[in-house]
C-alpha cells in the first residue's frame, strides 16, 4: 500500500480525534448523554448491572448510530444499513457479555467468599454479622454482592433472604451452592464453618480442572475459530487490495444471495464451534 495513503490515513485518525474532544467542550451537554447512555455497559462490567428498558434503548440507539459511522469510514457506504440494523442485537450482545464477565469473575471470588466467612464465624462472629463485615476486607465483584447484603441486613431483612437475593442475581454454579450452605439455619458455628471450608476447598479443585481442560483444548479451539472467520478475513483482505470489491460483489443479486448463504452457514458453524468448545468451570 502507498506510504502516502498510510500517513493520510494516520492524519485523519488524529484529526478526527481532535474534532471529538473539540465537539466534547463545544457541547458538553451532548457529551454527557454519550456517557451517561454508555454507562450501563461500564455498570454492567463493574456491578452486574441490569439496566432498564429506557437504558437499553439509549444503548440501541447509540449502536445504530456508531455501527454505520464505524462501517462507512472503514469499508464504505454499502454495509452501513446493515449495520444500522445489528446496532440493537450488538448492544444486547455487549450487555450479555460484560454481565456474564462479572459473574465469572464473582464464581471466581467464591472460595474468598467461603473462607473469609468460615474466619469469622471461628473467631466468634454469628453469620449474620459475619455477612455485614466481610465486604470491608474483599475486593472485586465479592464486595459488591457482600455490600448489598450488609445494605439489606442493615435495613432489617432476615439473613436469608438477603444470602437468596444474591442466588437470584447469580444463579447457577458455585455461588448457588454457596447461598445453599449459608441459608441452612439447623447448623452451629463450628460445623458451618468446616461446611464452607469444605466447599472452598471443592470449588478451587473444580476451577482447577475447568482450567486444566481450556488449557488441553485451546489449540483446537483456536484452530476452528480461526477456520470460521478465514473467509471474512479474505473479505476485508481483497477489499483491502481492490477498493470496491465488496460493493461489486453486493451488486450483484446473485452473488448477494450466495453471500447471505455463505453468512449464515459460516455463523451456525462458528456458534456450534462455540457451544463444543466450551468448558464449564
Amino acid at each position: 500500500m502507498d506510504p502516502l495513503i498510510l500517513f493520510l490515513g494516520a492524519a485523519a485518525g488524529v484529526l478526527a480525534g481532535l474534532a471529538l474532544a473539540e465537539a466534547a467542550q463545544a457541547a458538553p451537554g451532548s457529551f454527557r448523554l454519550l456517557v451517561s447512555s454508555i454507562e450501563p455497559l461500564r455498570r454492567a462490567s463493574r456491578e452486574g448491572y441490569a439496566p432498564s428498558m429506557a437504558e437499553r434503548r439509549r444503548l440501541a440507539v447509540m449502536a445504530s448510530l456508531g455501527l454505520p459511522a464505524a462501517a462507512l469510514v472503514l469499508i464504505g457506504p454499502v454495509p452501513a444499513p446493515f449495520a444500522v440494523l445489528a446496532g440493537p442485537a450488538t448492544s444486547a450482545w455487549a450487555l450479555r457479555r460484560r454481565r456474564r464477565a462479572y459473574r465469572r469473575r464473582l464464581e471466581a471470588d467464591v472460595p474468598l467468599i467461603a473462607d473469609a466467612c468460615a474466619d469469622a464465624l471461628l473467631a466468634g462472629h454469628t453469620l449474620r454479622t459475619a455477612l455485614a463485615e466481610l465486604h470491608r476486607g474483599i475486593h472485586g465483584p465479592a464486595s459488591v454482592e457482600l455490600a448489598r447484603v450488609a445494605a439489606e441486613l442493615e435495613l432489617g431483612a432476615p439473613t436469608h433472604v438477603a444470602v437468596e437475593r444474591i442466588r437470584g442475581r447469580s444463579p447457577g454454579g458455585a455461588m448457588d451452592s454457596l447461598c445453599t450452605i449459608l441459608a441452612s439455619g439447623s447448623l452451629g458455628p463450628s460445623a458451618l464453618a468446616e461446611l464452607l471450608r469444605n466447599h472452598s476447598r471443592a470449588t478451587l479443585e473444580a476451577a482447577r480442572i475447568a482450567e486444566e481442560a481450556r488449557s488441553a483444548t485451546a489449540q483446537a479451539r483456536f484452530t476452528g475459530v480461526l477456520v470460521a472467520a478465514m473467509p471474512a478475513g479474505t473479505l476485508v483482505v481483497a477489499e483491502l487490495l481492490e477498493p470496491g470489491f465488496i460493493g461489486g460483489l453486493l451488486a450483484d443479486p446473485v452473488a448477494t444471495g450466495l453471500l447471505g448463504i455463505a453468512a449464515a452457514m459460516q455463523a451456525t458453524g462458528f456458534f456450534a464451534i462455540s457451544r463444543l468448545a466450551r468448558v464449564a468451570g
